[in-house]
């Protein structure tokens, strides 16, 4: 019973390293889809402040997933080293 406790929480903990990238990806794509349709598709001019907080959410957001990807990581490796003793 315990092994497949540790085999499941590794697993979840798998998963959630993944849809945290994707949504990582996803964040940045919206906004800069966004900067470059309201830029050079409708022709309107945008503040430096709107171009700044377009460029720093995503980067804020990527470096907040690497940080959980990376204690996840370190939570699988522990929980497999458990598993496989």
């Amino acid at each position: 019973m315990r092994k497949e406790l540790l085999k499941f929480q590794i697993d979840q903990l798998r998963k959630d390293k993944m849809i945290y990238a994707l949504e990582s990806i996803a964040l940045t794509f919206i906004i800069e889809l966004s900067y470059v349709l309201i830029v050079y598709l409708l022709n309107k001019p945008v503040s430096v402040k709107l171009t700044v907080v377009a460029l720093i959410i995503p980067l804020l957001y990527y470096l907040y997933c690497a940080v959980g990807n990376t204690i996840r990581l370190i939570k699988i490796k522990r929980l497999e080293q458990e598993l496989y003793k």
